[in-house]
């Protein structure tokens, strides 16, 4: 019993001392699967050249001869199936190309002192002999991944020919649309996929042994920060940004020859000097100028590419002008040059020809019949002025807020409009029409004061014709009685009889002479105004649009 005793209070003590300070853990058997990789991971270093199975770190010894390999570089960690151990974007550039990734029926197995970690799962071969389609198609990318870190070498950032002849890119630009072309600005919207394309030799790889079979383009987005880009910069831009939806649109392709392409979705503000003499029948010539902000013409020049240099997309629609259908392309280095030196440019123009449809539906048809409302003044009688005045002071009130809200949607300018031609005419045949019903008016006042003059001198005829009878009735009072006027009563008598007698001169004068009836002559004036105005104001038109639309346009 004391036996039984003992050993229980030694087999404690054991179990409490391991519990405290610990067992190691023992290496873990290795299963075939672990084996396999492992086996092959040596075979694929042993392929290697010296200098790179160094960048995989310390052996570590298993059974049947495999080797563990564990990466000098990188944290520590568990990595799940189908990714490396280690991360090569923190190793050197002259190990990173020597780096053997896994793949597809590649695997390898990475250690540290006390666990094991299998890296990549997948078809394991005992020999590299035995490695099936799988594994060549890991080798293409393999391949790879050496052209693609070729590609971003540093040397790279250099521009293509540095020290030698220019670098020679190649501009194509496709539009997508134009839109807000704004005249009180004058610039105008371009969505536009830019272009470009050049040959850089150091990226090629064609022609070397190694990479020859390999043909696909090299696309990838962060070759951007890797690579020489041309400073192409548009002269006569205000704004403009790079679409980032849903990722930056820009595309960077490298084929096995070494020829470049950049392309971008831009969406740029053009400025665009417009000359607005003939507006609204004008037609504009706006351009994007094209430039090297750095490069003198012997460093880099840009060429219109030879098949497409400009393409307008085929439904491409502008909202105040007609689509354009002709452009013009012009290579103006030569003429370009400041004192820094010469510089590439390229220009685009394109013929802008404004639409004469809305302004004729908000401008010109609402002018012409506020016009043709102010001829109705012509029927209302003269001397109706609460009728007339206030249709003529209507009329002129809607030709100025015309006037005035076109104004407010056209720059400043030095000189005059076509526009501001018509309504100039417009007001003055509104105030035309106004000044003559002031014509008809005086002549109507001054007819009706003649009148009142007539009705005096008859009264004063009547009067005297009276006294004259008073006069002729005292002197046969006095035959009669046989009594005499005084002196003064006679003098008196015979002077009423000397006016009677012009009276009556004057008026036999009068009476001979045909009379007018009071609104006869403002009747007239009326009567001609209403179809001398309409007629000069059908030829003021047929001037105004044969001049405009056929004179200038020759």
């Amino acid at each position: 019993m004391l036996r039984w005793t003992y050993f229980l209070i030694v087999l404690t003590i054991l179990i409490i001392c391991s519990l405290t300070f610990g067992i190691n853990d023992p290496q873990p058997q290795l299963t075939s699967q672990q084996l396999k990789a492992s086996t092959h991971s040596f075979y694929r270093q042993q392929q290697q050249p010296p200098d790179a199975r160094a960048t995989y770190g310390p052996r570590v010894s298993l059974p049947r001869e495999g080797i563990i390999q564990q990466p000098s570089y990188g944290t520590e960690q568990i990595l799940q199936p189908g990714y490396q151990y280690g991360d090569p974007a923190l190793m050197p550039p002259d190990h990173r190309a020597n780096y053997l990734p896994t793949g597809p029926g590649i695997s390898s197995v990475a250690a540290t002192p006390d666990r094991m970690y299998p890296v990549q799962a997948g078809p394991i071969h005992e020999n590299v002999d035995e490695v099936t389609e799988p594994a060549k198609n890991s080798s293409k990318y393999s391949i790879r991944d050496e052209i693609f870190n070729m590609i971003t070498s540093a040397k790279n950032y250099e521009r293509p020919q540095e020290g030698g002849n220019a670098t020679v890119v190649e501009v194509n630009m496709r539009v997508l649309a134009i839109f807000s072309i704004d005249v009180r600005t004058m610039d105008y919207y371009v969505d536009a996929l830019l272009r470009q394309s050049w040959s850089a030799r150091s990226l090629a790889w064609a022609e070397k042994p190694k990479y020859k079979n390999f043909t696909e383009n090299i696309v990838s987005p962060r070759l951007k920060e890797h690579l020489w880009l041309p400073d192409l910069f548009f002269r006569n831009g205000k704004d403009g940004y790079l679409h980032k939806l849903t990722l930056p649109n820009y595309l960077i392709r490298v084929s096995p020859t070494g020829d470049v392409l950049y392309s971008q979705k831009i969406t740029m503000r053009f400025s665009c000097q417009m000359h607005l003499q003939n507006f609204p029948m004008d037609k504009q010539r706006c351009d994007m100028n094209i430039g090297s902000y750095g490069y003198t013409v012997s460093e880099l020049k840009f060429v219109w590419r030879a098949e497409n240099p400009l393409e307008l997309a085929s439904n491409l629609q502008l909202s105040e002008f007609e689509t354009p259908k002709t452009f013009d392309l012009e290579d103006c280095s030569a003429n370009y040059s400041t004192s820094t030196g010469q510089y590439a440019c390229l220009l685009a123009t394109f013929l802008l020809e404004r639409q004469l449809g809305s302004y004729l539906a908000t401008t010109y048809v609402p002018n012409i019949l506020i016009i043709m409302v102010s001829w109705l003044s012509f029927w209302v009688n003269v001397d109706s002025a609460p009728a007339r005045v206030p249709l003529g002071l209507l009329s002129l009130l809607g030709i100025l807020t015309q006037a005035i809200s076109v104004s407010s949607t056209l720059p400043r300018v030095s000189y005059i409009k076509a526009i501001d031609i018509w309504m100039i005419f417009s007001i003055i045949f509104v105030i035309g029409v106004l000044v003559e019903y002031a014509v008809a008016l005086t002549v109507l006042r001054r007819k009706q004061g003649e009148t009142w003059h007539e009705d005096v001198r008859m009264i004063v005829h009547e009067e005297l014709t009276r006294w004259c009878a008073v006069c002729q009735q005292q002197q046969l009072s006095q035959l009669q009685n046989s009594q005499g006027l005084s002196r003064g009563q006679l003098e008196f008598c015979e002077e009423m009889e000397q006016l009677l007698t012009s009276q009556l001169i004057d008026d036999n004068k009068e009476k001979s002479k045909p009379r007018r009836p009071p609104g006869l002559v403002e009747s007239e004036i009326d009567r001609y105004s209403r179809f001398l105005f309409p007629a000069c104001y059908l030829l003021y038109n047929c001037f105004y649009w044969l001049y405009y639309l056929v004179l200038v346009n020759r």
